[in-house]
């Protein structure tokens, strides 16, 4: 049985093709892993309140974390931040162990500020403005956040379009 010439190459581009595909999903795998930073990343560090809430207050995280009409503490978001893309909700920030970051550990909440990524890989969006910050500086915005009220107020989903 003779096999065509052009049997012999459609299979070689078929393969060809083959590998190329799983090669594209492989790297789009890769550029998609969610960031991470991780505990041991962190340098030992000593909270500092008083700094944190300078680093908080300079930051302007109360301007769209904090409830309307609640004091500056009530980290329960839920402002309304339109975009071309969609509606976006500020996230609840405050200790509430539900539906705030009160189970986050201190590497979830700088994964977050610098990477956009919360646990469980969701993507914050849109991204923290404090991205650009030392580490350092993130470390102590976290000590804020416990001295705000926890607060059970979930936030509404963002509305994307597509």
């Amino acid at each position: 049985m003779t096999v065509s010439v052009g049997a012999i190459m459609f299979r070689k581009l078929f393969v060809l093709a083959v590998l190329a595909l799983v090669a594209g999903l492989g790297v789009f795998w890769f550029v998609t892993i969610p960031a991470v930073v991780s505990a041991e990343a962190l340098p030992a560090y000593s909270p500092n309140v008083a700094n944190g809430e300078a680093v908080f207050n300079a930051g302007g995280c109360a301007s769209c974390h904090a409830v309307t009409g609640e004091p500056r503490t009530m980290l329960g978001g839920g402002l309304a931040i339109p975009s071309p893309f969609g509606t976006f909700y500020a996230p609840n920030i405050s200790p509430h162990k539900q539906n705030g970051i009160g189970n986050w550990t201190e590497a979830n909440f700088v994964t977050a500020m610098k990477h956009g990524t919360s646990p469980g890989a969701n993507t914050t969006i849109p991204h923290s403005p404090m991205a650009r910050i030392s580490t350092r500086r993130r470390r102590t915005s976290a000590t804020c956040s416990p001295t705000s009220r926890p607060c059970r107020r979930c936030r509404a989903a963002s509305a994307l379009t597509t």
